[in-house]
């Protein structure tokens, strides 16, 4: 219920399209629909989203994201407060933006993954879960020689997982930086401050709770509900939409919806090779057949397409400079084989790098300054602080 006009995100992707599916079943006029894509077409989702929105005759409206969009990262840091590293909030940003234009409240497909089990992280668990019935001793020998290879050689990464637990394996998976790769990363005083701290304690204890009851690969997707939804989606959504004075809502997440989902036995979520069965089946009736047999492709960035030139600059520029290195935080030698690519895929590096460029740009922005000056503009635009503004991606 709305007093204001409400309209929709639309990835094409099978939660948002659900979402618009029901919202038409109810709505007295012509739902209102928003998509972002991108130029690389193996990354944009925009024909798919095309698809659902001429099948259930929404008012439908596009934009095409470009490199250029990297400008907006220094205001993106600066508005969300906290260090982010999910490239996503560039577009959600815009979607966001443009669905302003129209209406005041959006709907969107946030919380179907970890409610009806979409991730395609939840079927690799399932795949290595077939070695768990060798004994765990016997799984950590063998996976010894992982520790003798570089943290990024694939071998090694896939010896590691063999010796470790399904949550170890669903988090190093989840993890820009594994505690391994952390490590070899800071700088030696950061690093020996941290002594041995390990960041997977508490998700280690949340999945164990929930395993309890659910057996350990039906708790994956409890722990990124708790975590990487709670921590991550739903702060991006939150904080660019309301930057852009955009109210989002995410019906997937009702409690009345989640607590029917969380008495359901998981293989009606992730039966044979099909994440969201049941989701599917209760929208097959409105959906094209398309869309229903469509996999999870997330809303990813095409960074490591970008990186040889705007993002790779200004990467560069920044974590290379002075006031970088000495903040005393990243070892410089670990950051410029990062940068060069040094036994690393290209979509991990960008991930990485990201990752690294958005913390520098949020400690410029809120370490740096005076907290007098960290007082968000009362009228007008939102701009880049003057601490954090980056030169201009061309």
């Amino acid at each position: 219920m709305s007093d204001v006009p409400l309209g929709a995100f639309l990835s094409g992707g099978i939660d948002s399209s659900a979402v618009v599916a029901f919202m038409t079943q109810v709505s007295s006029s012509r739902v209102k629909t928003y998509s972002i894509g991108f130029e690389e077409e193996d990354w944009s989702e925009l024909e798919h989203a095309r698809a659902v929105a001429r099948h259930l005759g929404t008012d439908h409206h596009e934009l095409v994201v470009r490199p250029r969009v990297l400008e907006l990262l220094p205001r993106l840091v600066w508005g969300l407060d906290e260090p982010f590293g999910d490239p996503s909030m560039l577009p959600t940003y815009h979607v966001s933006e443009m669905a302003r234009h129209h209406v005041t409240v959006a709907l969107s497909g946030d919380g179907g993954d970890e409610a009806f089990a979409g991730y395609s992280t939840y079927a690799w668990a399932r795949s290595y879960a077939r070695f768990d019935a060798v004994p765990a001793p016997l799984r950590r020998l063998a996976a010894l020689p992982g520790a003798w290879l570089p943290s990024e050689h694939p071998l090694g990464r896939r010896l590691r997982r063999f010796g470790a637990s399904a949550v170890e394996r669903h988090l190093e998976i989840m993890s820009h930086f594994p505690p391994r790769e952390l490590g070899e990363l800071l700088a030696p005083g950061l690093r020996s401050a941290l002594g041995a701290h390990d960041p997977w304690t508490t998700p280690r204890a949340l999945h164990a709770q929930a395993a309890r009851g659910l057996g350990a690969l039906a708790a994956l997707p409890v722990l990124d509900a708790l975590t990487y939804m709670t921590d991550d989606v739903l702060v991006k959504v939150d904080r660019t939409s309301m930057l852009n004075s955009l109210e989002t809502r995410a019906p997937l997440l009702d409690h009345h919806v989640l607590e029917w989902v969380a008495r359901l036995p998981f293989a009606m979520k992730l039966r044979g090779g099909v994440t969201k069965w049941v989701l599917r089946e209760c929208v097959r009736p409105w959906l094209p057949p398309a869309i229903l047999a469509r996999g999870k492709q997330g809303f990813g960035v095409p960074l490591e397409r970008w990186f040889g030139g705007g993002f790779g600059r200004m990467a560069a520029e920044v974590l290379l400079d002075a006031r970088t290195r000495q903040r005393g935080w990243l070892d410089d030698g670990a950051v410029r084989r990062l940068l060069a690519g040094e036994r690393l895929g290209d979509a991990m590096r960008a991930k990485r790098v990201y990752t690294l460029l958005c913390l520098e740009l949020w400690a410029r922005c809120y370490l740096d300054r005076p907290r007098h000056e960290l007082v968000a503009p009362t009228d007008g635009p939102l701009l880049p602080h003057p601490a954090v503004a980056a030169q201009a991606v061309p």
